[in-house]
């Protein structure tokens, strides 16, 4: 159960699936002794470099776990520049303590934090090299900016996920998106609001997209969710 709340923690943060054929890029972290690690997401775009996750579970301490990494990891990184970077670099958000390496062309980390019986974390592993875009990021309101975007192939599928923050308020962004992507060939099968946030549906030779704008502090929070057969 305390496993499948944190895969759905982060599966409903990404907004998207995509899982891939092979998971030997998670050969790049060491597990400790009786550690367990379930693959959550292997290949998502995220911002541009693609990024795999897998859960970490185990009955050890934050500490325990820590030195093991600090250890296994405690040899520099030589650059492509020739220059000496340390082995490993740890920080903290909230209650996660985090690790990380670079090596060979990939940022690998490990974050952790108290559970009931033990530990619970997240192993990812992200490769270095920036991506191009699969699909166009969607047009912007005046005073939005693009926060993350995230994109994933899944049985044919293609995925992109965009959050947008915006200075307007939902109803004024959702106009926005009535209008721009009317114009672009969309044509919109559902507009909701329900009291609550605005949801519109839409379609594009054979393109679906959902759009979900909610009020937030200093004006709005919006998701776009494109999928698209790949051709």
């Amino acid at each position: 159960m305390k496993r499948q709340r944190l895969v759905a923690a982060i599966l409903s943060s990404l907004v998207c699936t995509g899982i891939a054929a092979d998971d030997g890029i998670f050969d790049a972290i060491p597990l400790p002794s009786g550690a367990d690690s379930e693959l959550v997401a292997l290949g998502l775009l995220q911002n541009g470099y693609r990024v795999s996750i897998a859960t970490l579970e185990s009955a050890a301490t934050i500490e325990d776990t820590l030195t093991f990494y600090r250890e296994r990891w405690s040899e520099p990184v030589v650059e492509r520049s020739g220059s000496e970077i340390p082995g490993h670099l740890e920080s903290a958000a909230g209650d996660w303590s985090i690790i990380s390496r670079i090596e060979d062309e990939f940022n690998l980390v490990v974050q952790l934090r108290q559970a009931d019986d033990g530990i619970e974390g997240l192993l990812s592993v992200l490769e270095l090299d920036l991506l191009e875009p699969a699909v166009a990021a969607p047009p912007l309101p005046p005073g939005s900016e693009i926060i993350s975007t995230t994109s994933a192939d899944d049985a044919g599928l293609a995925s992109t996920t965009t959050l947008i923050s915006s200075r307007a308020r939902p109803g004024i962004v959702a106009a926005f998106y009535r209008e721009q992507l009317a114009r672009d060939g969309w044509q919109l099968v559902s507009d909701s609001d329900d009291n609550g946030p605005t949801v519109l549906l839409l379609e594009r030779s054979g393109a679906r997209m959902e759009l979900v704008s909610s009020d937030a502090q200093h004006g709005s929070l919006t998701v776009v969710n494109e999928v698209h057969t790949n051709d």
